[in-house]
């Protein structure tokens, strides 16, 4: 017996480019566009009075891009972690 698996494309909504921020256009390769998650991921980041920000968009869907968005557009750093080894022990667990 086989073992089939199906993954769903990803599908997020494009944000309009009139709502994109020109620091961002500017940066960006021009053939790129960033989602909507990615743009709100941005603009939470960037606000005073959000302290935590989760974006739960699926895997290949541009998480770390919009994390990375505010270091690469403003004068701000960042701080990024990479739990490979637990990432491995959950898709062991769910196989």
């Amino acid at each position: 017996m086989a073992l089939t698996i199906h993954l769903n494309p990803v599908h997020s909504k494009l944000a309009d480019k009139d709502c994109v921020p020109q620091e961002i256009l500017q940066r960006l390769p021009s053939d790129w566009q960033i989602s909507k998650h990615q743009l709100r991921t941005f603009e939470a980041l960037l606000e005073p009075s959000i302290q935590v920000v989760f974006n739960t968009a699926i895997t290949g869907d541009g998480k770390s891009l919009a994390t990375y968005l505010p270091v690469l557009c403003k004068d701000c750093h960042t701080f990024g972690m990479y739990p490979t080894i637990e990432l491995l022990r959950d898709q062991a667990r769910q196989f």
